[in-house]
């Protein structure tokens, strides 16, 4: 975005004249403040927008506020031209446990016109998840965009915005929720109270994931803390596809969730499993795009907030499943 700045020269003139002259000049301010709208592609599972290197945005990324590290598919980064000389063997940790990868340190990518430095993106074979869930991606990108620009995703409008400062954004009929990073964990997190079927609440902190396919994930150590899965009824088994690993978790309904004078309905969720998880309380766990959806978002890292608007997708029910709903 060119940083030049104009200059006027003004002559006297009769008011209404003037205040053309008052909204043009008003009006080029406004167009500087927006850095750059593109395109979303929404599957109602994932969010897509294209980046790329050089001078081509010709990569599918999931836009996952849920990756804290920019990745890249390794077949797509070599016909991408990234180069391989200044790699760095990492460690990464996600749902399905932590995996060494390679690295691939300072390079240069592009998203909406905007250049993206000094990013250090992981190479990830994605080719089984490709081949597990039928999406074809190229990567997955959230924080390093998140913590450069203020960025608006409107689901109605199908748009991705980014400012370069939360004063430039409209945010009348948005509700304003602070968040916190914890422990070094750069996914956004606010607390939640869930309502059990019986009526009986729990609170906690949960992440906030754009990136992940499911309402609410359950960390297993809150789970077992509260013995959660004890006190949900008609619990079912399914599989659900990582990067790179398969995992089974509980699948069982709550009665609602409420936060910030959001209220939310009948909904499924899913509970993360590992016998040699200890009990904790406190992170709650993750909240994903099926909830995420039903609002327009703008990320403001700078100030931590996230402020939500409720979109036409807000008092649409739930899709219910039947095995974990019956005899209610």
């Amino acid at each position: 975005m060119s940083d030049k700045r104009r200059f006027y020269i003004t002559i006297p003139l009769p008011v209404p004249g003037a205040a053309i002259l008052f909204m043009l000049l008003t009006g080029a301010l406004n167009l500087q403040a927006q850095v750059t709208t593109l395109p979303i592609e929404f599957n109602n599972n994932h969010v897509f927008i294209k980046a790329g290197t050089g001078k081509s945005d010709s990569l599918r990324f999931v836009f996952d506020s849920g990756a804290t590290n920019m990745s890249i598919d390794s077949a797509a980064a070599y016909k991408a031209g990234i180069s391989m000389e200044n790699c760095e063997r990492v460690q990464v940790g996600g749902h399905g446990g932590a995996r060494f990868y390679l690295m691939a340190k300072d390079q240069t990518f592009r998203v909406g016109g905007v250049k993206l430095e000094h990013v250090n993106p992981v190479l990830v074979d994605f080719s089984s998840m490709t081949r597990a869930t039928g999406m074809k991606l190229d990567g997955l990108i959230g924080y390093e965009l998140l913590n450069a620009y203020v960025t608006k995703i409107d689901f109605e409008q199908k748009e991705l915005s980014l400012y370069n400062n939360i004063k430039e954004i409209d945010t009348s009929g948005y509700t304003g929720i602070p968040f916190e990073f914890n422990k070094g964990v750069l996914i956004p997190r606010f607390p939640v109270t869930i309502t059990l079927p019986d009526g009986e609440q729990f609170t906690g902190r949960v992440m906030f994931d754009s990136g992940g396919f499911f309402t609410l994930l359950v960390s297993i150590g809150y789970n077992k803390f509260h013995g959660l899965s004890q006190k949900l009824p008609n619990r079912t088994l399914r599989k659900m596809q990582g990067l790179n690993t398969t995992n089974t978790e509980e699948r069982a309904a709550i009665k609602g969730m409420q936060f910030d004078g959001f209220e939310l309905g009948e909904m499924p969720i899913d509970l993360t499993m590992n016998d040699k998880a200890e009990a904790s309380e406190g992170y709650l766990g993750m909240i994903g795009i099926e909830i995420i959806r039903k609002f327009n978002v703008i990320f403001d890292y700078a100030d931590k907030k996230i402020y939500l608007k409720p979109n036409k997708m807000y008092k649409v029910p739930f899709a219910q499943d039947p095995e974990i709903t019956k005899d209610k």
